[in-house]
């Protein structure tokens, strides 16, 4: 099954690009997660969040393809889940100038 969403955002790419990509914006909307990464094709990509005063990685993925300020592609699986089948999602971010 495949689900597609267009969202059109009064912002330049790059600062999308940084909201996906900087631990302290993401922690700010995707439920106090910071997105941990290298941000390199094959590295591991971690949702963190502090709980008890330690780190606990909450989401685990791995990066499938990027090109800065302009496509992302990462698996995703909840923590504890990586071994059930059917768990793992793509999540897949293309992002384009729009025209006004």
């Amino acid at each position: 099954m495949r689900v597609e969403k267009t969202v059109l955002l009064k912002a330049d790419p790059s600062a999308v690009w940084n909201a996906l990509t900087d631990p302290e914006l993401t922690s700010q909307y995707f439920f106090g997660c910071e997105a941990i990464s290298e941000w390199k094709v094959g590295s591991p990509l971690h949702y963190q969040a502090v709980t008890e005063g330690q780190a606990t990685v909450l989401v685990k993925g791995v990066i499938q393809a990027l090109e800065p300020n302009r496509y992302l592609e990462a698996t995703c699986v909840a923590a504890g889940c990586e071994d059930i089948p059917g768990t793992e999602t793509v999540v897949t971010y293309s992002l384009t100038e729009g025209t006004d």
